[in-house]
């Protein structure tokens, strides 16, 4: 059984590895990513720091999705990291500050702030495990995926050089390519999917400082200064960043443009926050992109026949969720365990049968993941539009209401057990 995973960024990686360790090996599978980005194998490079995306946040429940994947892997992210036990807010003078712990009360199970770079190389430690990178990453730009009816086959159409298209196929086509998914467009040709930009837009990075703000470092925390039409939030990104504060500025904009001066536009937003840390990463920082916050249509399907769709591809998620590297995760998992299962069911030999499985372990990972995916993606959406505006109310209520710490700390706890029950059961 031939696999090709398109998109060799977090959620095609997790793919790979959870494909690796569920699939029967009797079925002989070969698994192959497919990257449009020819710079992607120089990534793992120990010298390789892409900081312009920022970091990121692995919530608890993506935090077992990695112990399950392997006990090393989720060691090590959390090595390379650092533990964040508290959410810190204030507004943009500095005032109202209110701590609030999202501890679940057990090191395994907490928040863990990396960059973005630091959780792929991780992942990406682990595929060469199986192989050398260039035989298991191939850089190709894929420009179409369809199901061949006559073939039984999903099949990719790609350029090489001088403008030659090829095509491959494979059994299963896996688009982890991200929000502008190819694979998604390939599989609604005739409906509208793309993503819709919300009205707001955020610009990140990272810088070093001479040493890592005491916040972070002892409360082992994420700051956020929230604003009417803005906020903004630096954590630490962790030991692999070389221990650089990462951060991120988001706000309301209904115009975007890449034209802007992004450093300038960057000082003049938060000129007059008082925060000092706030004020040197605004005096050093220099954003070179505008990151346009979309949000996707809910999908009909997540994939069909031969052909499915995982993390960005299939629910972008608004940073403000938290959650957009953990569903990846989540999703990766998933995926794998159904198709898994689903393949007890027949021999390889028949490709009949191979076929229906297939389609049968598309239709059950839908099923099983849309419900949970949804109400997450449309929880960050809602925080989008209530946080800026009502900041100074929210930050009231979360001085007055010291209980919702406690309510934060046992969602959190729950959170893992309760997706790794549903799967479970579901399966």
């Amino acid at each position: 059984m031939k696999i090709i995973i398109i998109g060799a960024g977090i959620s095609g990686l997790s793919t790979y590895l959870f494909f690796k360790k569920h699939l029967p090996e009797e079925f002989r599978h070969s698994i192959y990513i497919y990257e449009k980005r020819s710079e992607i194998l120089a990534q793992s490079d120990s010298k390789y720091l892409d900081l312009e995306g920022g970091g990121l946040g692995i919530m608890p429940n993506g935090l077992q999705v990695l112990k399950d994947l392997d006990t090393w892997l989720s060691k090590e992210v959390a090595s390379q990291g650092i533990l964040c036990e508290n959410f810190t807010f204030y507004n943009k003078y500095g005032q109202m500050g209110v701590r609030q712990n999202i501890s679940t009360g057990t090191r395994e199970l907490q928040c863990v702030s990396i960059s973005r770079h630091g959780l792929w190389r991780c992942l990406m430690s682990q595929v060469k495990h199986f192989g050398d990178a260039e035989e298991i990453i191939k850089i190709r730009k894929v420009t179409r995926v369809y199901w061949n009816e006559r073939m039984k086959k999903a099949v990719l159409q790609f350029t090489c050089n001088e403008n030659i298209k090829e095509e491959i196929d494979a059994e299963l086509v896996v688009g982890a390519d991200g929000i502008n998914s190819v694979t998604r467009r390939s599989l609604f040709v005739s409906e509208d999917y793309s993503p819709k930009y919300s009205g707001f837009s955020w610009v990140g990075g990272g810088i070093q400082p001479s040493q890592l703000p005491e916040p972070v470092v002892k409360g082992r925390a994420w700051v956020f200064n929230l604003d009417r039409q803005s906020y903004f939030c630096y954590s630490p990104g962790g030991k692999i960043s070389g221990n650089k504060i990462m951060w991120l500025s988001l706000y309301a904009d209904r115009n975007p443009s890449s034209t802007k001066l992004l450093k300038a536009d960057l000082w003049y937003r938060h000129r007059h926050w008082t925060d000092p840390i706030i004020q040197d990463i605004i005096t050093e920082a220099d954003p070179k992109s505008i990151n346009r916050i979309n949000v996707m249509p809910e999908l009909p399907e997540w994939g069909r026949n031969g052909i499915v769709l995982v993390g960005d591809a299939a629910h972008a998620m608004s940073p403000t969720s938290g959650q957009g590297a953990s569903q990846g995760l989540e999703d990766a998992q998933a995926l794998a365990l159904v198709l898994t299962e689903t393949l007890k069911q027949c021999q390889e030999e028949d490709d009949g049968a191979l076929n229906l499985e297939i389609a049968n372990a598309i239709r059950l990972f839908s099923e099983i993941r849309r419900p949970r995916v949804k109400w997450i993606a449309k929880l960050g959406q809602r925080l989008d539009t209530l946080v800026l505006p009502y900041s100074r109310i929210i930050l009231c209520v979360l001085h007055y209401l010291p209980f919702i710490s406690k309510s934060i700390r046992i969602v959190n706890g729950l959170e893992a057990k309760m997706a790794q029950k549903s799967l479970a059961t579901d399966i």
